[in-house]
């Protein structure tokens, strides 16, 4: 369960659409498509990844059950929280934007590092303020400077050895490659699988950033 920007592509530019699909056939390649690889294009709508870019979770994987219970039943409340402190850091109706510049790998994926345009661990502390004030259960996270973009993720198959430190090399050689500049409209509230599908994604609601 996360607060997401979810990367429509109708709203990315050329040189954006080509950078990630380009990253994304290369991954492919070195892991002999052995991994989940999270296309920004994919005709077949049941391997369509929801793309994304990860602003705060809420509930990870291994504590998901009791949060998103409480999430539930509590669904009015949270969005209360989340809109005031989308209100209270100037989010809205403020231009802002994250530029995706380089890869990083974690221990269960490939990100692409997001550069936000507003102090994002202002408005994390924020929301989680209000919702410790309220009650409400969340995760605790690390602090860091960045968001990020998910395009590759293990756990499909076993990765060789090989293919491993090709993906540590591709990543280390890409760790400040440039891939693009994107103009936030909207923020989810949404839960999703392992692999991001289309077919596994929930969207619980939207805020608008944005008047369109």
């Amino acid at each position: 369960l996360s607060l997401t920007i979810p990367l429509r592509l109708s709203n990315l530019d050329i040189q954006m659409k080509y950078n990630l699909k380009m990253a994304c056939q290369k991954l492919s390649e070195l892991s002999n498509d052995s991994c989940y690889i999270y296309y920004p294009e994919c005709q077949l709508f049941n391997k369509r990844a929801n793309l994304h870019i990860t602003v705060l979770s809420i509930a990870k994987f291994d504590k998901y059950n009791n949060i998103f219970k409480c999430f539930l039943e509590n669904n009015e409340s949270y969005l209360h929280q989340i809109r005031l402190a989308i209100n209270s850091n100037g989010l809205y109706p403020s231009p802002i934007y994250v530029e995706l510049r380089g890869l990083l790998l974690t221990d269960s994926a490939i990100i692409i590092k997001g550069y936000p345009t507003w102090d994002i661990n202002r408005f994390r502390d924020t929301l989680r303020t209000n919702l410790d004030n309220t009650n409400l259960s969340h995760e605790g996270r690390y602090k860091n400077e960045l968001c990020h973009l998910t395009i590759f993720r293990f756990g499909k198959d076993d990765l060789t050895t090989h293919q491993y430190d090709n993906l540590k090399k591709y990543v280390y050689e890409n760790n400040n490659t440039y891939f693009g500049k994107y103009n936030i409209m909207e923020m989810h509230i949404a839960s999703a699988g392992w692999t991001c599908s289309k077919t596994t994604t929930q969207i619980h609601h939207t805020f608008m950033l944005r008047n369109l």
